[in-house]
């Protein structure tokens, strides 16, 4: 559903963009990091990215 006010195609390229940047937080370099500092202690199967996606866009 389009409102008269939102522009669909620059959020969605704003999405995109959100996206690419945060995946730059989770990349497999920072996780390997993390483990190796000890700041994380086990792997879980939610992973910060998937949780991002979730519980910003629902999917």
């Amino acid at each position: 559903m389009a409102y008269p006010f939102c522009d669909e195609e620059k959020i969605e390229i704003d999405i995109n963009q959100f996206i690419e940047k945060v995946s730059n937080l989770f990349n497999q370099e920072i996780v390997d990091a993390a483990r190796s500092t000890g700041f994380v202690k086990r792997e879980s199967k939610l992973t910060g990215l998937l949780f991002l996606s979730i519980f910003t866009f629902f999917i």
